[in-house]
Formats: C-alpha cells, sequence, structure tokens
C-alpha cells in the first residue's frame, strides 16, 4: 500500500471528497486506486454535503492513513464497520466499503 501524502489539504471539492481519495491511494494496485476513484466519482454525482459532514471528514484527514487501515482501524477513516455476515463487496456493489461516507 501506499503512503499518504498531502495529509490535511483539501481539493477542491471538499475535504470529504480529499477523505475518499486518500483511502483511494492506499490501494494494493494501480488498478484498484483507479477503481476507487471511479466509484467515488459515481457516488459523489449530485450528493449535497452539510457542514456538519465537512467538518467530521476535515477532522478525519490528519488521521485517515494507509497504515491505519492496514491495521484494520477503519473508523480512522470514517469507514464503518460490516457485520461479519456480510461481505463488503457485496454489501457496497463491489466498491470498497462504507465509500458513501465520502460524498461530495
Amino acid at each position: 500500500m501506499l503512503a499518504l501524502s498531502g495529509l490535511g489539504t483539501t481539493s477542491c471539492q471538499g475535504p470529504c471528497r480529499t477523505l475518499a481519495e486518500q483511502v483511494c491511494r492506499c490501494s494494493d494496485s494501480p488498478r484498484e486506486q483507479q477503481a476507487c476513484e471511479v466509484r467515488v466519482d459515481a457516488n459523489a454525482r449530485g450528493q449535497t454535503i452539510t457542514d456538519e459532514e465537512a467538518e467530521r471528514c476535515e477532522a478525519l484527514l490528519d488521521v485517515c492513513t494507509c497504515e491505519a487501515l492496514q491495521q484494520g482501524e477503519r473508523a480512522a477513516c470514517g469507514l464503518s464497520e460490516l457485520p461479519d455476515d456480510v461481505d463488503p463487496r457485496s454489501a457496497s456493489g463491489g466498491a470498497e466499503p462504507a465509500e458513501e461516507d465520502f460524498e461530495g
């Protein structure tokens, strides 16, 4: 997995989009990263982020790292845990789990 670069900076699309892009950069391969980014783009279309959601994403930018994800600390990136009996790929339509947390 790749180390995150540019932590604490936000894209012109807001902190939730930046957070989602950080998660994508933690993908195991360039192909997986590109697929993740395509899913983020699709999920973001037409979505409105509240000020509260944007503040939460902004706070997570400092603690969301690839290392945290590798250690299973999904909450560090705002990702929710799925029940043990749910396949993450089927629960999110083949997308990485909980990308809807990063719409915008």
